[in-house]
């Protein structure tokens, strides 16, 4: 297949082709099924406008890709390392897990750099250690960021 070559003059231009991109190969996201229960946090959509929540998908070169913005259902305090946010189903899983950066804003607008991982067998986890709530916050996370992880080898 050979790619027609996109005139880009403005970040307006890079959504319009990533627009047509997704149209052409019809790249589909699909809605993380979030983690419920006990020691989990509940976690779910931000709601923050003009945001997405945690989504999954597979794109165009073969890749498994992640996005989206979430927040921890639970009422108060920082969430624990290791706690489950979701599960990719089979088929979207990385080959072998993935360790990345991303990062939280919590109710007093800091933002922290937070480690989270997407396990081989399709965890998606807070990773490294706990998150102390910096001075002066009793400490709850708005949201996460997941858009910060990059783009993984499936398994087979």
């Amino acid at each position: 297949m050979k790619f027609k070559s996109l005139p880009v003059t403005s970040l307006e231009d890079v959504t319009v082709n990533f627009e047509q991109l997704q149209a052409k190969f019809a790249i589909t996201w699909h809605p993380l099924p979030y983690a419920t229960g006990a020691g989990t946090g509940n976690w779910q959509d931000a709601g923050i406008a003009g945001s997405v929540g945690a989504q999954y998908m597979i794109d165009p070169m073969g890749f498994g890709r992640l996005r989206g913005l979430v927040k921890n259902g639970t009422a108060a305090g920082y969430p624990s390392t290791n706690t489950l946010i979701g599960t990719l189903p089979s088929g979207f899983r990385p080959a072998s897990s993935v360790v990345f950066t991303g990062q939280a804003v919590d109710s007093l607008s800091h933002t922290i750099n937070i480690g989270l991982m997407v396990s081989s067998a399709g965890l998606v986890t807070l990773s490294g250690s706990d998150y102390p709530a910096p001075a002066g916050n009793n400490g709850t996370f708005n949201f996460v960021s997941l858009f910060q992880c990059p783009p993984f080898d499936l398994s087979s």
